[in-house]
C-alpha cells in the first residue's frame, strides 16, 4: 500500500495537500521502484501547489521533487540497482512511500554520502552549481541575498573556492550572521539600506533570490 501527498487543485499547501492511499500498479518497462527514505520540504516543492507554475502542471499531482530512496524492484537490465540508494529523479512526486521512475534517470548515491545529505542533493546544489557555471566568480566581487537559504550557503562556499575576490551576504537574522561569522564571510543586515547600496555598487555579480523592495536597493 502506497501513501502519497496529492494536490488535486491549486492553493495553499496546508489547504490542498491530502494524504491518499492506493496500491501501486505493475512496473512499466525499464522502470524501477524506489522505497523512499527521506524527502525534504523545499520552497520548490511548495510553490507549485499554489498554481504559480500551473501552465506546465497537470493535476492531480503528488508533491515533492527531491529525496533519497532504496531500489526494491528493477528489470533484469537494472538488477544491479536492487538495494542501492538512488535519487529518484522524474519519478512523479517524492512525497510518497514508493516512487516509480525510468531507470535511466536514477542517480546512484555513493556510500560516503549520508541519507540526509543525499535527500537534499538535487535542487539547491544543482541550482548553485549552474549559476557558477554561467557566471564565473573568479576575480570578482560577489553579493548574495537570502543568506539563510541552503542555496546561498553553497554558493558562498563554492565562490570562495573558485577564487572570487570577495563575497558579501545579506542576512535577515542573527542566526544566519553567526553562520557566516564562522566562515569569515562578510554579512549585512537586511534593513541596513545604506550598506547594502554600497556593496551593491562594488559588486560585479549579484545573486538575488528575494526581489521586491530589496531588489530596488541593489
Amino acid at each position: 500500500m502506497n501513501a502519497a501527498l496529492f494536490y488535486r487543485k491549486f492553493g495553499l499547501p496546508e489547504q490542498v495537500l491530502t494524504l491518499e492511499y492506493s496500491n501501486k500498479p505493475f512496473l512499466k518497462e525499464n522502470y524501477i521502484r524506489v522505497q523512499m527514505l527521506y524527502a525534504p520540504i523545499n520552497a520548490s516543492d511548495l510553490i507549485p501547489t499554489t498554481g504559480v507554475y500551473q501552465h506546465r502542471i497537470t493535476l492531480p499531482q503528488i508533491a515533492g521533487y527531491e529525496g533519497v530512496g532504496k531500489v526494491i524492484e528493477a528489470p533484469l537490465s537494472y538488477q544491479h540497482l536492487i538495494g542501492k540508494r538512488v535519487l529518484p529523479l522524474r519519478g512523479g512526486g517524492t512525497w510518497q512511500n514508493f516512487v516509480d521512475l525510468p531507470a535511466e534517470f536514477a542517480i546512484e548515491v555513493p556510500d560516503s554520502i549520508s541519507d540526509i545529505t543525499a535527500a537534499r542533493a538535487y535542487i539547491n546544489p544543482v541550482a548553485a552549481w549552474l549559476m557558477l557555471k554561467h557566471y564565473s566568480p573568479q576575480g570578482k566581487h560577489i553579493l548574495v541575498t537570502a543568506a539563510g537559504s541552503d542555496c546561498a550557503k553553497l554558493l558562498c562556499n563554492w565562490v570562495i573556492k573558485f577564487a572570487a575576490l570577495s563575497v558579501t551576504v545579506i542576512c535577515r537574522s542573527d542566526s544566519h550572521a553567526q553562520y557566516y561569522n564562522k566562515h569569515a564571510i562578510k554579512h549585512i543586515k537586511q534593513d541596513d539600506k545604506q550598506t547594502i547600496e554600497y556593496f551593491a555598487r562594488q559588486a560585479d555579480i549579484v545573486v538575488d533570490a528575494v526581489g521586491g523592495g530589496l531588489r530596488k536597493q541593489i
